[in-house]
């Protein structure tokens, strides 16, 4: 297990931070073949997170501190669709014009 270092630790709180004002999708999940989709910084926000199946779950975070992983969770709501596809399909139905500006630009 790798320990983080104190220049890991500012990269996480900036990238958690840069969710404040856009949406942002965490590489973590994504190297597991899920998506976290946040929006709000690092005290308190909104997410949608994709599972593997395809199953997306709907909620609050609070406390993302260094980054969005170590947040407290507060789901909303669950909705199982046939695949991720689907799923972030409808998470782009949901998030907006903003959220697919966000996902499609570069950061």
């Amino acid at each position: 297990m790798s320990t983080m270092t104190n220049q890991d630790i500012e990269m996480w709180m900036r990238f958690t931070e840069s969710s404040r004002f856009q949406w942002r999708s965490d590489p973590i999940f994504e190297s597991r073949g899920e998506y976290m989709f946040f929006y709000g910084g690092s005290k308190v926000g909104v997410y949608m997170h994709i599972d593997k199946t395809g199953t997306m779950t709907l909620g609050e975070y609070q406390d993302a501190v260094p980054h969005i992983g170590d947040a407290l969770f507060c789901a909303h709501g669950e909705v199982p669709y046939r695949s991720q596809d689907e799923a972030f399909q409808h998470a782009v139905t949901i998030g907006g014009c903003r959220f697919l500006k966000d996902m499609v630009t570069i950061h």
